[in-house]
């Protein structure tokens, strides 16, 4: 009886991977384990996603800056970026630009001349 129970044992002991365990698993069990594959592959391609948008936000803030930072008038700039202001500091200056104006305006429209 022990005999056939260690033969038993070392029978199953070489059954053991990844795919055997999943055939032998119940119907809940699979749809859990196909549900946490598709979890985990969804998961990574938003981590992908992600990590390019950061770069690509980084690599536009960095082209901004150096913009920004090269002795150009700011009106100069403004003007230049026009309506591509989607980027993140791009959009940052083109809104305080915008708000600047406006509140120059309406300071030449009440007679002060500075803001």
């Amino acid at each position: 009886m022990e005999a056939e129970a260690l033969q038993t044992v070392a029978q199953t002991a070489g059954d053991i991977s990844f795919w055997h365990l999943f055939w032998q698993a119940g119907f809940v069990v699979k749809v859990v384990m196909i549900g946490l594959l598709f979890a985990s592959v969804w998961s990574w391609a938003i981590i992908f996603e992600k990590f390019f948008a950061v770069r690509a936000t980084d690599r536009g803030n960095d082209n901004f800056e150096e913009t920004f930072w090269s002795g150009q008038s700011l009106e100069d700039l403004y003007i230049a970026m026009g309506p591509r202001s989607s980027d993140g500091l791009t959009s940052i200056f083109m809104s305080a630009m915008r708000e600047w104006k406006r509140s120059q305006d309406s300071a030449i429209r009440a007679g002060f001349q500075g803001v």
